[in-house]
């Protein structure tokens, strides 16, 4: 239904509905200082009085005692940092105290104690700040972790407040990372990251206390119709301590003491690190260790026989592929320099053999991802490098596999033309390569993991482009048996993902997690586990950070640690645990059953990701539960979301149960 026409056409302005059932439109771009307010009675526009700035792309917050805050914004020529206060009764506006920090495309939320919280937009990562409506008197408070405008925050039931994307002023990239301010303690925590970070988008409280986000920009797909849920009562990874320096490409490496060492990769403003550091899973912090003789990334680590740390190749500044070599003794904390290579390479390959030697292969000696073929052995003892038997493939981006038999498995890789399917054999006893049973599906960037049975799991990776834009990330996965050279398809991932870290856990199974698809615009924070033993993948908690570029290393007390990498939202000293023990049943809260149209019965309820859980049910309450009967499984739409469905109850009244297998 057409209504009448503003008297004022004006755009990056704000409409805010007034307790009257009417709508206050106020400000716009260029420079408009004139408000009007929409009678829907009439679908007429009338003029009201103006504001006392020209603002626009400011924010106006309807407040509890039915007057409206107005905040921020840009004029012609400033920032503004000014506020003033609309009276619908008088229809007229006072000013009221500034804030500390001039904000554009900043939010403003109004608590659950009436108070309103205004964060970001202020391009100095200042602290956000609060304003009571019943003393004038604006109050400096937490500082958000990402800087960011242009973002979206939205107050949970909880009395939280959510953040999700916008632009990162400090990279000028649309951020992933989500955090949550608690008005409590005045404090700002990490909390589920969009799987797709975007800016410009919208937030909307579902009724069950979910965050519906919808739309926005993305970082390199531009505008996005993809639409994602913030479910509230997840449980993610939990946090440890943070990175000294966020990085992302960086060498690391599980160490013999049971520290994890971190070094070089890039950080958010693309500048390649020297620095170094540990972690001590004792008391989850990390510190400084010696810096690298020379800064870079995308190099070769391997942990030699002596427990020492070799790293080779890489990028260096400037873009110059590395044969420079260098190795880390953890018991100085010292870098010392090795003999280079003979070939400059990145993106290669490398693995300690079982007679002590390091090999490393292939790589790209330029900026492209184009593979080489030669391949060359480190002798730890004599300190050089030795030429060993070209591959018969040229590949980087691949993966190598030492076997139980000591022959090395090379699978998979980008070649001249794009990613390959082929695999070979490297025979340490005679330095020669023979081909072995090709993938099902040529890949590169992808995970390669050696199971306790001996044979090999390979998942994810990018494939060969089709064409048309078609994203060319993988989520299918395939084993390699060394008993007869062949590759066998098995059961896909649940979400398509390159460059993500796949680790063996202490009871066979193996976790990926992180990685990036859809043309790097989106970084899963799901993380999943494959079961050798049935051949399938179920999910498990989510990360806090989705990323790529990042360390996966298994500790010794069982948990996962995963460190630095990469998303939209650039660099972040973000890390974070996963804990294999605590994926159990927690006590189930079902939801009020619902009758469908074919008369069955369905219900829903959330729990740990990746169980299983028989439904049982009984007219009889009196009855001991292991005589109820069984009607089925649950089904688990989602990570964590359960359904049940009873397709013929036999009588009116019944009730059910659920119980993990």
């Amino acid at each position: 239904t057409a209504a009448g026409n503003l008297n004022q056409g004006r755009e990056l302005h704000t409409a805010t509905p007034l307790t009257s059932g009417r709508v206050l439109v106020a400000g716009g771009f260029e420079n408009i200082s004139s408000t009007e307010e929409f009678d829907p009675t009439s679908g007429q526009w009338q003029r009201t009085g103006s504001m006392n700035a020209p603002r626009y792309d400011h924010t106006a917050t309807l407040l509890t005692n039915g007057l409206v805050l107005v905040t921020g914004g840009l004029n012609a020529t400033d920032g503004l940092a000014s506020a003033e206060i609309y009276d619908p009764k008088t229809q007229l506006w006072t000013n009221t105290a500034s804030m500390h920090f001039a904000r554009a495309e900043h939010t403003a939320s109004l608590l659950a104690d009436g108070r309103v919280l205004v964060t970001g937009g202020d391009g100095l990562g200042a602290p956000s700040e609060i304003y009571d409506p019943a003393t004038g008197v604006w109050t400096l408070t937490g500082t958000p972790i990402v800087l960011r405008r242009s973002h979206t925050a939205t107050v949970l039931r909880s009395g939280q407040v959510l953040l999700t994307g916008g632009i990162n002023d400090a990279h000028v990239a649309v951020a992933c990372d989500s955090e949550l301010y608690d008005p409590v303690s005045g404090t700002w925590s990490r909390t589920g990251a969009l799987n797709s970070g975007r800016n410009g988008h919208s937030a909307t409280l579902l009724p069950n206390g979910d965050v519906l986000i919808v739309g926005g920009a993305t970082h390199t797909t531009g505008f996005s119709e993809r639409a994602e849920v913030y479910d509230s009562s997840a449980r993610n990874w939990d946090t440890t301590g943070a990175l000294l320096f966020s990085r992302s490409g960086q060498q690391g490496i599980s160490l013999t003491n049971g520290t994890v060492l971190i070094a070089g990769g890039f950080n958010g403003f693309q500048d390649l690190l020297g620095s170094s550091e540990l972690y001590d899973p004792t008391n989850g912090t990390w510190h400084a260790t010696g810096p690298m003789n020379l800064p870079r990334t995308a190099a070769n680590t391997v942990l030699l026989a002596t427990g020492r740390v070799l790293v080779a190749g890489g990028f260096a500044r400037g873009g110059t592929p590395l044969s420079n070599a260098e190795i880390f003794d953890p018991t100085t904390g010292k870098w010392t320099p090795a003999n280079s290579m003979h070939d400059g390479r990145w993106e290669a390959a490398a693995c300690l053999l079982s007679n002590g030697k390091v090999l490393v292969a292939g790589g790209a000696t330029n900026g492209s991802i184009i593979g080489i073929k030669r391949a060359e052995l480190f002798d730890s003892v004599t300190g050089n490098w030795t030429p060993t038997g070209p591959m018969t493939n040229q590949r980087c981006v691949f993966t190598l596999t030492v076997l139980p038999n000591g022959k090395v498995l090379a699978a998979g890789g980008f070649g001249t033309n794009g990613p390959v399917a082929t695999a070979e054999l490297y025979n340490p006893a005679t330095g020669i390569w023979a081909p072995t049973g090709p993938l099902n599906v040529p890949r590169g960037f992808h995970t390669a993991t050696l199971l306790l049975d001996g044979k090999v799991l390979v998942a994810g990776g990018a494939g060969p482009s089709a064409g048309n834009n078609t994203d060319t990330t993988l989520a299918s996965g395939e084993i390699y048996d060394p008993a007869t050279g062949l590759w066998t398809i098995t059961d896909p991932m649940g979400q398509p993902r390159q460059e993500p870290t796949a680790t063996l856990l202490p009871n066979g199974k193996v976790l990926v997690a992180g990685g990036n698809s859809f043309f790097r615009s989106i970084y899963p924070t799901s993380a999943e586990i494959f079961d050798p033993a049935t051949g399938k993948w179920s999910p498990t908690f989510p990360l806090v950070s989705g990323r790529r570029d990042h360390l996966a290393a298994l500790l010794p007390n069982g948990k996962v640690l995963l460190a630095g990498g990469f998303n939209t939202s650039d660099t972040s000293p973000s890390t974070e645990l996963f804990d294999p023990a605590a994926v159990v049943p927690t006590p189930a809260l079902l939801s009020q059953p619902a009758k469908l149209e074919t008369g069955a019965i369905q219900f829903t309820f959330r729990n740990t990701p990746g169980l299983s859980f028989a439904v049982l049910s009984t007219t009889n309450l009196a009855l001991p539960v292991n005589n109820w009967a069984n009607v089925g499984n649950a089904t688990e739409v989602s990570p964590g979301h359960y359904q049940v469905t009873n397709a013929t109850p036999p009588s009116p009244q019944r009730f059910y149960g659920v119980r993990s297998l």
